[in-house]
């Protein structure tokens, strides 16, 4: 059995797309790298995890999202 998380899942069947935010692409992109810049400190992982996240100079969840996994496997090896 499989879990659909996408907008064929009832629980989003009263969600419109007339219901959202019309957000200019400037306010996006400020909001966007808001986020990006956060310290991956914000992030749900253990302290081991971010300790080694760190030690390899991956600090903000922007650098996290941007090196390919192979890139973070490498590095930590």
């Amino acid at each position: 059995m499989f879990t659909e998380y996408n907008q064929n899942n009832p629980a989003f069947s009263s969600l419109s797309i007339d219901t959202f935010a019309d957000f200019s692409d400037n306010e996006f992109l400020s909001s966007l790298q808001s986020q990006l810049s956060k310290s991956i400190g914000d992030l749900d992982l253990t302290q081991w995890q971010k300790s080694k996240l760190i030690e390899i100079q991956i600090n903000t969840i922007g650098q996290l999202l941007e090196i390919s996994e192979d890139d973070l496997i490498n590095k930590l090896s």
